[in-house]
């Protein structure tokens, strides 16, 4: 297999697409291709009159490179990585069934209406929650930043959500919900009683012998681009926080939680997150001593929803057209997004995986959208290409 037009189209957009960017492809565990390059963070040069931030270009020769070890917030890959592999875990010891609804949870003081959501309603996005609430701007700004990671913020965002209007119709609709997400995190917490970091590296860190793999605290503990942070990559600006995150959560609902949620938080570098996805495909291979396959299969392999917006209660399936995962990509293939500019597909067939982290985001959350795109779509297909 020849990975050079991979190689190519992956540096053709970094600096572009991403400051910085790093791809890992292998198949049954075996690495094929790795390659990582551009810079970690785009430095503040200063404020504007208006107390608004100003940034530096992209400089190669005053900034940190990306590197395979670099380690970068995964955002949403958190969901199948952390949050859908821990339930899968739970549901092989018998702690936990898809089937169990949300009116058993008496923490959650669950109205009538959503009594019957099911964890695999939660899983499956088609929970009727909405796909988002803004607890964090509502919660800070009352209680100051002290109610991060406390019991005060989980409550709040329980009540908040159990009482927020109908998102789509419960059991049906597929909307896709952080809101149900960050609730399956915190039903982990109160099953196991303790907490999702705890939890992760007892289940998942621990056996699979990540040491680089972890949640970060809701407070910074590296500083900022300019300050040192030198092996994570920086994210976007947070006016609400008033600062470029580096070495802290990008998601404003999870660093309220302490900067570790059902639905983001954790942080990983590209090998480590290949290793992640490797599990799940031992696990439907009946190779994994962490996971069984009859579970693993459930998770992966079980498609509901209609065309277009199909998924598996642990990943996501490709758009029919113009999908992140390319055109290119084998009819077995899922995966899944971060927001912040990553992520991983990989084939149920043929045991191949392709993870792409960036930090698309930084300096500006709303940047690059179209370029990350674009760069996705192009990188995946070079890949496949190569693996065909």
């Amino acid at each position: 297999m020849d990975f050079t037009q991979v190689a190519e189209v992956f540096d053709s957009f970094v600096g572009v697409a991403s400051p910085g960017a790093a791809i890992e492809i292998r198949t049954h565990g075996k690495v094929l291709f790795r390659r990582a390059g551009g810079l970690t963070g785009i430095a503040e040069a200063g404020r504007n009159q208006f107390g608004e931030p100003v940034f530096d270009g992209p400089d190669l020769d005053r900034g940190t490179l990306v590197g395979e070890h670099t380690s970068f917030d995964l955002a949403s890959l958190t969901k199948p990585l952390s949050t859908a592999l821990l339930v899968a875990l739970a549901c092989d010891d018998g702690d936990l069934s898809l089937d169990e609804t949300l009116g058993s949870f008496d923490f959650l003081g669950v109205p009538p209406a959503r009594a019957g959501v099911s964890i695999r309603d939660l899983l499956l996005h088609r929970s009727g929650l909405v796909a988002w609430l803004p607890f964090a701007q509502k919660l800070v700004p009352s209680h100051g930043v002290e109610v991060c990671g406390s019991e005060t913020a989980r409550a709040e965002c329980v009540l908040m959500a159990m009482n927020s209007a109908p998102g789509g119709r419960a059991g049906r609709d597929v909307v896709y919900s952080d809101v149900g997400y960050v609730l399956l995190g915190i039903i982990l917490e109160q099953l196991f009683g303790c907490t999702l970091p705890e939890l992760f590296d007892e289940r998942v860190a621990g056996p699979l012998g990540l040491s680089g793999t972890r949640f970060m605290p809701a407070v910074p503990v590296r500083g900022s681009v300019d300050q040192g942070c030198r092996d994570i990559a920086a994210t976007a600006y947070c006016p609400l926080r008033d600062r470029v995150m580096c070495g802290e959560v990008h998601d404003d609902n999870a660093w309220l939680l302490g900067g570790a949620a059902g639905h983001a938080g954790l942080f990983s570098n590209v090998v480590e997150t290949a290793t992640m996805v490797d599990l799940w495909i031992e696990a439907i291979e009946g190779r994994s001593e962490l996971l069984s396959s009859k579970t693993a299969r459930v998770f992966a392999l079980e498609d509901f929803g209609e065309p277009g917006v199909r998924r598996t209660p642990a990943f996501d399936r490709p758009a029919p057209s113009g999908s992140n995962a390319g055109d290119l990509c084998p009819a077995g293939t899922v995966g899944h997004l971060g927001f912040t500019g990553t992520s991983f597909w990989f084939d149920r067939d043929s045991g191949v995986s392709i993870v792409l982290l960036t930090n698309r985001t930084n300096p500006f959350v709303n940047g690059r959208q179209a370029e990350i795109k674009m760069m996705r779509r192009a990188v995946y297909d070079a890949s496949w290409k190569a693996l065909s």
